[in-house]
């Protein structure tokens, strides 16, 4: 999906309408997933462990296409995709879900980068970001798995609602007084919900 991103299909949306998009699908899954667990907690299940569903491995092939394109894009997506997947398709627990999302989105960004680099798609300043960036990166991605990993689930859960309530709030005192705006976050609120609904 990166790849077909990359060289295909260019970025038909400004950056205020991804900005737009993913807080609203963000703090959309974010209600979805603690609604969901605070009314069954015991919504995980063992089934299909040890043998997905055909056509649950498809769904999960093409979302992960999509979060690539997206990825290609505006720098990530396929680990917010793969994210939703993991806990809404299988089942998965949030601790396991959130690792396997920031080693998808790691190996991503070393594929991008290497590709990047080869074709000479790069510049200083992304070199000067990328040298600042690495060592905290290193260093914090596996110690916050970590903490997050031995804190549970339920601290997972609450953050991320946390947290994707501050963006859609930054998000809309900053965009949400063009009526459009309003507009396209209610409709993405709602299909969001829908396709939620659907593949859980």
């Amino acid at each position: 999906g990166y790849l077909v991103g990359l060289a295909y299909i260019q970025n038909p949306f400004s950056s205020v309408s991804l900005k737009i998009f993913f807080s609203s699908f963000w703090l959309t899954f974010g209600i979805a997933i603690y609604l969901l667990r605070r009314k069954n907690k015991v919504m995980l299940t063992m089934r299909n462990k040890g043998e997905m569903a055909s056509s649950k491995m498809l769904t999960l092939g093409i979302i992960s296409f999509i979060g690539g394109v997206i990825t290609s894009w505006i720098g990530n997506g396929i680990d917010v995709m793969f994210f939703c997947a993991l806990i809404l398709i299988f089942s998965e627990s949030e601790s396991i879900a959130t690792a396997s999302a920031v080693v998808v989105m790691s190996l991503i960004s070393i594929f991008s980068t290497i590709i990047n680099f080869s074709t000479g798609n790069y510049s200083t300043h992304t070199l000067e970001y990328l040298s600042a960036t690495i060592p905290i990166v290193i260093f914090f991605a596996p110690l916050g798995i970590m903490y997050a990993t031995k804190r549970g689930d339920l601290f997972i859960r609450k953050l991320l609602l946390l947290i994707v309530t501050i963006q859609y709030l930054v998000v809309a005192s900053t965009y949400f007084h063009i009526i459009n705006n309003l507009i396209i976050s209610v409709c993405v609120i709602l299909i969001s919900a829908l396709f939620l609904l659907l593949i859980n």
